[in-house]
């Protein structure tokens, strides 16, 4: 799939030669047909968007899509989406709750947004219908365990610092611990409600995260991190009985705080 704006001019005539190309009984007969099969949202907050071509029309496709916007029937340049790939007449697409197309990059919970599919051939375009979402939100993240806030097995620390990191695509921060000295984040994707999965190098992927001592520990690869939104880019994150290694011995992380960024 491939994320692009694009300009299309629909045509106003339609030349035929009648001696080789018979008359439709319908203007719309010459256009594809689209239908907005379903619009989903995940656990993520993302929205997932599907439709059907059950037309090509008097000329062969040229594009398929969608669009979305805040207002009612979207118009083809709204956050467009261009699809590559038709299987079966079916196609699909993603909007990401974490996205450049939208407003602020992410959906706001208490807006309602309208998705609508389209598609060209030679003669012009058409639209699907449009369907209506509200309340677009990640599902609760429920950690496996209860702690006290701000404190790291039993020791309290506070937030340093939480930048993005645009020479590796991280976002990162620090807290500091009188005990355990200062603890390293670097999410692979922008923290949001959703449950993270630990790696043991610096260079995570999306939905990852590496979570470091110092310079030296780090948590095993496998761990999970939960993150909850609390407010907007507030975020209260939980580890539970996360094994590092310190000394050739297996030692565990709880931790539980409140991190702004």
């Amino acid at each position: 799939m491939k994320k692009q704006f694009i300009y299309i001019f629909g045509l106003t005539a339609l030349f035929m030669t009648l001696s080789c190309h018979k008359a439709k009984k319908s203007i719309k007969d010459y256009y594809p047909v689209v239908e907005t099969r379903a619009a989903t949202i995940t656990d993520d907050g993302d929205v997932i968007v599907e439709a059907q071509i059950t037309s090509d029309g008097d000329q062969q496709l040229e594009y398929i899509g969608f669009c979305m916007d805040t207002l009612p029937d979207p118009n083809m340049m709204s956050n467009q989406v261009i699809i590559e790939e038709l299987s079966g007449g079916n196609f699909t697409t993603k909007y990401d709750n974490i996205s450049t197309l939208l407003p602020y990059h992410s959906f706001d919970p208490n807006k309602t947004y309208y998705f609508r599919s389209w598609a060209t051939n030679g003669n012009g375009y058409s639209y699907g219908n449009t369907i209506s979402l509200t309340n677009i939100k990640s599902a609760p993240v429920v950690p496996t365990c209860t702690l006290n806030t701000n404190q790291l097995n039993g020791s309290p620390y506070t937030i340093v610092t939480a930048p993005y990191n645009s020479s590796n695509n991280t976002w990162d921060f620090q807290a500091q611990s009188q005990f355990y000295g200062t603890l390293y984040f670097k999410f692979g994707s922008k923290m949001r409600s959703k449950v993270f999965t630990t790696i043991n190098h610096q260079t995570p992927n999306e939905n990852q995260v590496y979570v470091g001592f110092n310079s030296s520990e780090f948590l095993q690869s496998g761990s999970k991190v939960y993150v909850q939104e609390t407010s907007p880019n507030n975020y209260e994150i939980t580890i539970c009985n996360a094994p590092y290694t310190l000394n050739s011995s297996t030692s565990y992380v709880n931790t539980r705080f409140v991190c702004p960024l």
